[in-house]
């Protein structure tokens, strides 16, 4: 696993993350000013932990160092479908690569990985749609 997860453990002090159980993915999201960005999925208890992070550095061995940058929490439960990555949701029918939709069926909400301020915020889900076929989600 990559070194950012020790990141996560270390800067992370809230109780419902301080031991995410499982690394459940993660996808890039595309670079903004020569920086590389994406987000991962952790779950831990009764949420899923999505990390937004930038890559820092790379070693001599080709190794990335990734800074968190913000940590969304996303109650979670049976039918809960957590959509995220390069082409997963799309905004008035063009790819958003920063969108993240949350299904909770009936329920939609949507956030953006807002990679030039560093931050998950909240949307309206208004022309947003992130169910496409070939997009991740959780079952």
């Amino acid at each position: 696993m990559r070194l950012h997860i020790l990141l996560f453990v270390s800067l992370i002090t809230s109780s419902a993350l301080a031991n995410p159980n499982a690394y459940l993915g993660g996808s890039m999201i595309g670079q903004l000013n020569g920086k590389n960005f994406a987000v991962e999925k952790f779950s831990s208890g009764k949420f899923q932990v999505l990390i937004l992070e930038v890559a820092e550095a790379k070693d001599d061995k080709g190794n990335i160092y990734w800074r968190n940058l913000d940590v969304l929490l996303v109650p979670y439960s049976g039918n809960t479908n957590v959509i995220f990555g390069l082409d997963a949701c799309m905004l008035d029918g063009k790819v958003d690569p920063e969108l993240i939709g949350v299904y909770n069926w009936p329920k939609v909400k949507v956030w953006r990985a807002n990679r030039s301020i560093g931050k998950f915020e909240p949307l309206q889900a208004q022309n947003i749609d992130c169910s496409r076929n070939d997009a991740p989600t959780d079952e």
